[in-house]
């Protein structure tokens, strides 16, 4: 039987229309707010995080705060901290793979305390493919703050890569839960969270499943790739199953919209037979 194999520029291209999962790259900082994992008493030290995170919060001077966070790591290599807004600063210069070194610093220097830390780190390890890391520190985060989303959220969008489908089904169930027991269930998050399951949903072939739940993404996420290429599937096969007009039509008008697309190969589109 033919298994339909999705197209890992999923992961990027939901951190392409939101950031899916932790932190926000545009978020502002303030020192007074922030709350230091690994503080320091060095004066000097708090100068040089006060000018760091105030060019932090200016795309103009991402770079000074970059060298600033430095100077401070040289200064105390101990400095969680500063590892983490420097991987800040370089993911908003687009240094990913410089980024996930110094958010994983940062993670291991603060013992795993700090959610933050981990959530970025993982968000960061998807930016640059590396499935094994995310999934790793997403993992790390059901366990160390089973309360947060975010984990079982992480959980969910690296089985469309790992392929550990049913985990990541009922993971997502858990971080609807704690979405909305956290009164952060928006229509962001739940467009997301049916995205990530129309897509499982495919790959386990509960195709009625998988085409409920990406109508209740399509709002936010109709025009993706990946979206298109899995609801086209799924609407397919019910089609083959029920033989509804209705699934065929709704089959043909994605096929259409993907039909030009460099994502999809011919091989792909050639399955698709529709016999009188």
């Amino acid at each position: 039987m033919f298994k339909f194999q999705f197209y890992i520029i999923f992961v990027f291209s939901v951190f392409s229309c939101f950031s899916a999962i932790g932190q926000d790259i545009d978020d502002v900082y303030r020192i007074e707010h922030y709350k230091f994992i690994c503080p320091s008493e060095d004066v000097s030290i708090h100068e040089l995080y006060d000018i760091g995170i105030r060019a932090l919060n200016s795309d103009e001077h991402t770079s000074l705060a970059g060298k600033a966070f430095y100077q401070i790591i040289q200064k105390d290599k101990h400095l969680c901290d500063a590892y983490f807004f420097t991987g800040v600063a370089l993911t908003r210069q687009d240094k990913h793979k410089a980024a996930v070194s110094y958010y994983y610093y940062a993670d291991s220097l603060a013992n795993g305390i700090s959610d933050k830390f981990k959530e970025e780190l993982a968000e960061s390890a998807l930016r640059v493919s590396n499935i094994g890391l995310a999934r790793k520190k997403y993992e790390e985060l059901v366990i160390t703050f089973p309360e947060k989303p975010s984990g079982y959220y992480g959980i969910g969008l690296t089985s469309t890569s790992i392929g550990d489908y049913e985990l990541g089904i009922s993971n997502l169930i858990l971080a609807e839960e704690k979405y909305i027991q956290n009164n952060t269930w928006t229509l962001q998050r739940k467009s997301e969270v049916n995205l990530i399951r129309g897509i499982l949903y495919t790959q386990l072939q509960q195709y009625k499943n998988a085409v409920e739940s990406f109508e209740l993404s399509e709002e936010m996420f109709g025009e993706l790739t990946d979206y298109l290429a899995n609801y086209a599937w799924s609407t397919y096969n019910l089609f083959l199953l029920t033989r509804k007009n209705q699934y065929k039509e709704q089959c043909i008008n994605t096929l259409i919209k993907l039909k030009n697309r460099k994502e999809i190969k011919q091989d792909f589109l050639d399955k698709f037979q529709f016999s009188e």
